[in-house]
């Protein structure tokens, strides 16, 4: 009985291993998603509240993605792609 036990506390313990790893590539995965952003707003010299205002949010919705405090809505990363399709070109202002 014991080596029952044994065994499915390892299985167990992988379990939560491949949580974890889950919750490092998430938070990675979000600190690269608010780097890029802040790196791309300030390519672009586009303060926080320019953005905000283009994609119909608080300036503070934009500082808790660049800070990885939070992610965009699906609304808004469409609104958002098409926005930084804009910086690429030179047309945003």
């Amino acid at each position: 009985m014991k080596l029952a036990r044994v065994s499915s506390n390892k299985g167990s313990l992988s379990r939560n291993a491949k949580t974890q790893t889950q919750g490092k590539n998430m938070v990675r995965d979000r600190i690269s998603f608010a780097s890029r952003l802040k790196e791309l707003r300030m390519i672009a010299h586009i303060s926080q509240i320019e953005l905000a205002e283009q994609l119909h949010v608080s300036r503070a919705a934009v500082a808790n993605w660049e800070t990885g405090r939070t992610r965009p809505e699906a609304r808004s990363c469409s609104v958002m792609l098409r926005t930084m399709a804009r910086w690429a070109l030179g047309s945003l202002r």
